[in-house]
């Protein structure tokens, strides 16, 4: 019996679906944090063409290029890992041209540092979602993000009660996996019990 065009799309869509992936630990990996409506690439590239109007700054077609590389992040990112993407496809512009605009996407409102790892490398995402926080993982360098009224609304709380009118802040939680401890044998410093989650991790943001 021949299929309808829906049945082909769903069975299209089967045979291409990738696999469900988890974390060493068994959790799945963590997703972004729900996009606000209206937040989306487009959104952050009117933002940054906003920002180079008012600043009086030439267009760059090297800046547009970054930002599109950037886009291709489903999650947080490193500058050297931006410079490693961006170069593979752009072999011709050089890192110093990345590293040169990362100040001015910061100032645009269109990137933002989420966090540093156990090493304290800066990590940025796109600021394309609503305010949340972030757990490190030291295990296996996982991300989870989250937002907790509670903490927001203590926060306030003792900003107003300091007298202090709040800009920005960032709230992470640097932490072990209950999960992986189990695992870990007596003596061992953290991420030895297996060498091979961080390569693991960062396959997943590249």
């Amino acid at each position: 019996m021949a299929l309808g065009p829906l049945e082909k799309i769903k069975k299209a869509a089967g045979a291409t679906a990738r696999p469900k992936r988890s974390l060493p630990c068994g959790r799945s990996l963590p997703s972004e944090f729900p996009r606000a409506a209206g937040k989306g690439h487009a959104a952050l590239i009117v933002r940054l063409r906003n920002f180079i109007e008012k600043k009086d700054l030439n267009h760059s077609a090297s800046r547009d290029l970054i930002l599109n590389a950037m886009f291709a992040f489903r999650t947080h990112f490193s500058i050297g890992q931006l410079v490693k993407k961006f170069q593979t496809a752009h072999s011709h512009i050089g890192a110093a041209t990345v590293y040169r605009n990362i100040p001015l996407f910061l100032e645009a409102g269109v990137l933002r540092e989420s966090f540093t790892d156990a090493g304290r490398q800066p990590f940025y995402e796109l600021a394309r979602a609503g305010h949340h926080d972030h757990i490190v993982c030291l295990d296996c360098t996982a991300v989870f993000e989250f937002h907790e009224t509670a903490i927001e609304s203590s926060q306030d709380r003792v900003i107003s009660k300091l007298n202090f009118i709040p800009a920005d802040h960032k709230h992470v939680i640097y932490a072990h996996c209950k999960l992986l401890s189990r695992d870990r044998k007596p003596g061992m410093k953290t991420g030895e019990n297996n060498e091979k989650l961080h390569r693991r991790r960062q396959k997943t943001i590249s």
